[in-house]
């Protein structure tokens, strides 16, 4: 004899014959120990009461996989299929801790979703069995051996209630009619969503086209019309689908518990149509920002090329690029994520970029792809001795444009790069340093460049800053070239295209007094004034009215000026302390 318990069904209390006990063991190996814990539960009078549409059965301590669970009434559930779903198709329960919800439902044979959304940031756990009471998966994706009877059971291990809802869903081709194309400009379609549907579209490919599938939860499985599967993406390393054949195929996905809306995008890797199609342009150059997740690149030849993307707010943005076949290129990990901004394409033709590689979700992201030659037009020539000689002046007008400066260097030097003393934003642009051979060397102002060659250094704007102007002056740190005299007491003047300049003189006695002052005679602005000795460590004024540094005889002295460029005059004296120099007349720079 049975006792009865009763549950929720469709706001409906309900009763049915079951006993069922959170602290007995359900699953004995002998049938008489079952009977003998329902007659001591009889006999105690236990009745159970929960309140969900199922049945409240204890978590099994003892049992295995195969072993049959006891007979039970269990909540009808009825099978569900792609998009929305009838009332009769969704269960729902509320499971009092240590406590099972089950749910009886018919199932066909073949792959099955079953979802289970519940009241918490992720899924509970379930079990499918079959009449037997043998356990057939555990998994949202589910194989039904055969058609029969099943029951679904979601047991509650917490402390704490458990609402959830439930649904299994079949990956039915008959089912699927909805038509897709791959086509990336395709017009979004999502369809409203409870967390709890799957969708399924049907598109048509080509023999050996590679295919990406984008959806709200990332997985989806790709199959053909008699519903043999052709791939589960994504892949280990996110590698498209190759498809078999030519003709229609299927996408399908199941929501994830928060969605609210669902889509699936199937997507063309091979055969990439409607994405904007980019030509290099010389340094200099921008494009326009488009929220298609790609861009197609055609290169006339082979070569090494910057491929650079950014957002709307100057950040960068996650690529990777594909060659014709649909294999990824400049990347050194298995993953298809750019690793550089400069990409070497092995031949000419037309290559993929796509926008969060990694990201097999479905992202409305707007971006810009800067597509330049490395070796090609729009790089301004410059020096290395850029303080005595022109400063390299330019402007970001839009967001992705990189600037090109080339220069060349006999021997291997030190290299540095000076600013105006209030630069900021686009003013202080991020910087990298490439050889002749396309290798980047430095990714900072200052680098050590290995040797003799025609470097490039090109130029972005900050994040916080995407456009302004800069000025700038590269110098080699250890030679200094055609500096004006440097008397006691000579004038500067700047303006907006000249920062910098620079004097020299050889000292005739030691000092360990020698002093500079800086005066501005008319103007605005800010100066740097530093003394660089040819032998030893610079003495830097740090932007001070008056500062000592230490000479000796005989040893050619350098002073370096850095003013804001705007239109202003310095008066610079120097002096050895106590011992004044004879006066002499004053030079203007």
């Amino acid at each position: 004899m049975r006792l009865p318990y009763a549950y929720v069904a469709d706001g409906v209390e309900r009763s049915t014959p079951r006993v069922i006990s959170t602290q007995d063991t359900i699953h004995d190996k002998s049938r008489g120990n079952v009977l003998k814990r329902w007659g001591a539960a009889l006999a105690c009078g236990l009745v159970l009461a929960t309140t969900f549409s199922g049945v409240a059965q204890a978590e099994p301590s003892d049992l295995s996989p195969s072993d049959p669970a006891p007979a039970a009434s269990c909540a009808p559930l009825r099978a569900g299929q792609f998009g929305a779903l009838a009332a009769d198709q969704i269960g729902a329960a509320t499971v009092a801790p240590g406590q099972t919800g089950c749910h009886e439902v018919t199932l066909a044979t073949g792959p099955h979703y079953i979802q289970t959304p519940a009241d918490r940031s992720f899924p509970p756990s379930f079990l499918v069995r079959d009449a037997a009471g043998n356990q057939v998966c555990a998994a949202v994706e589910c194989d039904i051996p055969a058609t029969g009877a099943y029951t679904i059971e979601v047991p509650n291990p917490t402390d704490q209630t458990l609402s959830y809802r439930v649904a299994a869903i079949p990956q039915d081709p008959v089912h699927c009619t909805t038509r897709a194309r791959t086509a990336w400009n395709s017009a979004a379609t999502p369809v409203p969503s409870t967390g709890i549907e799957a969708l399924c579209v049907r598109f048509t490919g080509t023999e050996a086209e590679k295919i990406n599938v984008y959806n709200a939860a990332g997985s989806s499985n790709i199959r053909e019309l008699d519903g043999s599967l052709v791939c589960h993406l994504p892949t280990q390393l996110l590698e498209p689908c190759r498809l078999p054949g030519s003709g229609t195929f299927l996408a399908m996905t199941a929501a994830p518990p928060s969605a609210t809306s669902n889509e699936i995008q199937v997507r063309s890797i091979t055969r990439p149509v409607g994405c904007p199609v980019h030509t290099p342009k010389p340094f200099g150059s921008s494009n326009r920002f488009s929220d298609v997740r790609c861009r197609v690149l055609d290169a006339p030849a082979a070569g090494t090329y910057l491929v650079r993307s950014r957002t709307p707010q100057n950040t960068g943005q996650a690529t990777g690029v594909f060659d014709p076949s649909g294999k990824p290129v400049c990347t050194s990990a298995p993953l298809p994520v750019l690793q550089q901004e400069v990409c070497a394409l092995p031949a000419a033709g037309r290559y993929l970029v796509i926008a969060e590689t990694l990201n097999t979700r479905l992202v409305t992201k707007s971006f810009t792809t800067t597509f330049a030659a490395m070796n090609g037009p729009g790089c301004r020539l410059t020096t290395t001795q850029g303080v005595a000689g022109p400063n390299a002046r330019g402007a970001f007008r839009a967001i992705g444009q990189v600037d090109c400066w080339q220069f060349e260097t006999p021997w291997r030097s030190e290299t540095g790069v000076v600013l105006p003393p209030n630069a900021s934003g686009a003013g202080v642009p991020l910087m990298r340093y490439y050889d002749s051979a396309n290798n980047a060397v430095c990714s900072t102002a200052e680098c050590d460049l290995p040797g003799p060659a025609t470097y490039r250094l090109l130029l972005t704007a900050p994040a916080e800053a995407p456009t302004g102007d800069y000025i700038f002056a590269l110098q080699d740190r250890h030679s200094l070239w055609n500096c004006k005299p440097w008397d006691p007491s000579v004038r500067a003047q700047f303006r907006s295209g000249r920062f910098t300049e620079c004097f020299e003189f050889v000292p005739d006695r030691d000092s360990s007094d020698f002093t500079v002052a800086v005066e501005r005679l008319t103007g605005s602005g800010a100066v740097h004034a530093t003394v660089r000795p040819t032998a030893g460590a610079p003495c830097d004024g740090f932007g001070q009215a008056e500062f000592s540094c230490e000479v000796t005889a005989g040893n050619v002295i350098r002073l370096v000026l850095a003013a804001d460029p705007v239109t202003a005059k310095y008066r610079i004296t120097r002096s050895y302390g106590s011992a004044p120099e004879p006066p002499a007349t004053a030079r203007t720079s």
